[in-house]
């Protein structure tokens, strides 16, 4: 996109994770490529998917439905051209219940993750059109 900035940082290895280095680093105090600099980075491109396995079996708050499958994959690719990232997600749902019931989520709703001893949600995310996420 016209409007993402590529970010590098070397030397921040002894930080915990992504947050303590990117609050690490001072964005005030960039530093500009000039013209005589040279840059070398390697060709990335990979798929790679993970499954969360820590929410399988987990009950939908208020609902008779647990969570039977929760998994992510991405694409990434970075050269000499630029970068791209593509980013999916499903969660498949078993419905529990002896009745059979319907709830359609297919369009305008929204989707919270929750620690279960934490007051607030960790993720949000609203569909007002699927087709955005297609």
């Amino acid at each position: 996109k016209d409007n993402d900035e590529v970010i590098l940082v070397k030397g921040k290895n002894n930080k915990n994770n992504f947050l303590e280095i990117f609050n690490d680093i001072n964005l005030n105090n960039e530093s500009n490529f000039l013209s005589e600099d040279t840059i070398t980075i390697s060709n990335l491109n990979f798929k790679l998917t993970t499954t969360y396995k820590d929410l399988i079996n987990k009950q939908i708050k208020n609902t008779d439905f647990i969570i039977s499958d929760a998994l992510q994959m991405i694409n990434f690719t970075l050269d000499n051209t630029g970068g791209k990232v593509k980013s999916e997600a499903a969660i498949t749902f078993k419905n529990t219940a002896s009745s059979k019931r319907h709830f359609n989520f297919q369009d305008n709703y929204v989707l919270f993750l929750k620690e279960k001893d934490k007051a607030k949600p960790y993720f949000a995310m609203k569909v007002d059109n699927i087709e955005k996420f297609k």
